[in-house]
């Protein structure tokens, strides 16, 4: 028989590693956690162990879908300037006890080696680099990476992380406990709270992840299912499928009203009121007033900040799908490493700013098949074009990621289009009455796709968003 294999992560060099890791019998979750800590080497600017995260996982063996929150904290014993209370370790940890098959040293070392040895930097980090230097200046790198006589690394630059490699060490031999209860916890602490973002020691010893039932939705024979965190923008991202499937069908709208039809159910799944039901009901009041011909939406000022997040998407053999993404809650987090531990520091999220864009699992409930895997960071859009186009429209899900995207600005009543719009839709969004601003790219998201036929048969898709310059594989597996 043969099965398939799916790998896509917005950093190549873990995408390969996680690619290897179902190859040497690894399921998704090891290949998760593996990608993840690889990413804490490979792509400091968005992943990261002072961060944290959020998946949803599809258990095929007993047909279900579960949402693991272990997204970063603000301290509750302290206030003032504060780091995150790191979820991630404990995150990947929990992900592995529950679902894992490898042993754990196997799935840190990988990362270990990265940080020790060296790796190029990639052009996905090269990209953040010359971000973060237009967004607050070169010496925001400057104390993260090392860079050469002429500035920061740039593309094809070897990295060697001495220090982060030593903390990898420690949790490869010691698990995940070294960091929240021994001595290295003890040490990024109080490294944090020197370089100003103070971090109380029982807030970091006390963290635990938490798992969670999914938002669901019926959707034929297959149930969708999005992650239930507000941070996650789950609720949103139900509250917009309705409207896509529902009441404005996407997959029948003249292809000149789909971003501002994207645009209007956006602007209206973030004004709905906090414990909103997210039904149908609820999205037909909510898009009360619709005009496909001009912006009628309302406008909710909310805070304009950027996580800046990453993503990976992983079907296995086994049937199981795992979706993450993880965010330092800004570009390089604060812009600081903790001392002694190669650590980048993550500031407390911001009240309003979205951790991730969404996660999305698309499963068969009877055959317990996985159809859709996708994980969205930074914008709505980045999550809900693509599903809405791989789903309701029939696109290629490599076509998909590629497209033109568009998301209210939320600050001003202005519309963001990214430089992969095409003329002729912000034209289309023009006449509709919104203004339009370009900026260079919206968000980023990795996906999966299969597509089943009547004999049980498959063929997987899986696709890496050309924005992140990141990497995604399928591959046939015999046995």
């Amino acid at each position: 028989m043969v099965r398939r294999l799916a790998v896509a992560a917005d950093e190549p060099q873990a995408a390969v590693i996680g690619r290897e890791i179902l190859s040497q019998g690894g399921n998704a979750a090891d290949a998760a956690v593996a990608t993840a800590l690889t990413m804490a080497v490979t792509l400091p600017s968005r992943v990261g162990l002072g961060g944290g995260g959020a998946c949803l996982v599809h258990d095929p063996a007993e047909g279900t879908v579960r949402a693991l929150d272990f997204l970063p904290r603000a301290p509750q014993s302290a206030e003032g300037r504060t780091a995150s209370t790191s979820g991630f370790l404990r995150g990947l940890a929990a992900l592995h006890a529950t679902y894992g098959s490898l042993r754990w040293e196997t799935l840190v070392s990988s990362a270990e080696n990265a940080a020790r040895f060296g790796h190029p930097a990639a052009r996905s980090l090269a990209r953040d680099i010359e971000l973060a230097a237009r967004i607050s200046g070169p010496e925001h790198v400057a104390g993260i990476l090392p860079g050469g006589p002429e500035g920061p690394p740039r593309e094809g630059d070897t990295l060697v992380q001495p220090e982060l490699a030593a903390v990898l060490g420690q949790l490869r031999s010691g698990g995940v406990g070294a960091f929240y209860n021994g001595a290295l916890g003890r040490q990024y602490a109080e490294a944090a709270t020197a370089a100003g973002y103070a971090l109380p020691l029982e807030d970091l010893r006390g963290y635990r992840p938490e798992w969670r039932e999914p938002v669901s939705i019926g959707f034929g024979n297959d149930i969708l299912h999005f992650a239930p965190m507000p941070e996650v923008a789950g609720p949103e991202q139900a509250l917009i499928w309705h409207m896509l499937t529902e009441v404005r069908p996407y997959g029948s709208v003249p292809a000149e009203e789909r971003l501002h039809l994207l645009v209007e159910a956006q602007r209206r799944a973030t004004a709905a009121p906090g414990g909103i039901t997210v039904d149908g009901a609820a999205a037909r009041r909510l898009m009360e007033g619709y005009d496909p011909n001009r912006a009628t939406a309302p406008v909710r000022e909310l805070a304009g900040a950027t996580s800046f997040g990453a993503t990976l998407s992983i079907l296995s053999q086994t049937e199981m799908s795992v979706v993450c993404g993880f965010t330092n809650y800004g570009l390089f987090g604060s812009g600081q490493l903790a001392s002694g531990t190669g650590i980048v520091i993550a500031p407390a999220p911001t009240p309003g700013v979205n951790a991730l864009g969404g996660l999305a699992l698309l499963a068969n409930q009877p055959k317990r098949q996985v159809v859709f895997a996708g994980a969205g960071a930074d914008v709505l859009t980045a999550l809900t074009e693509p599903l809405a186009e791989v789903v309701l429209r029939g696109t290629r899900v490599d076509q998909a990621l590629a497209l033109g995207r568009a998301a209210p600005d939320f600050t001003t009543p202005a519309v963001l289009a990214d430089e992969f719009t095409t003329a002729e839709d912000v034209r289309a969004l023009e006449t509709r009455g919104h203004q339009v601003w370009t900026v260079p790219g919206l968000g980023r998201a990795t996906a999966i796709w299969c597509d089943w036929d009547r004999a049980a048969s498959k063929i997987c898709y899986a696709a890496s968003d050309p924005r992140g310059a990141g990497l995604a594989s399928a591959t046939d597996f015999a046995f």
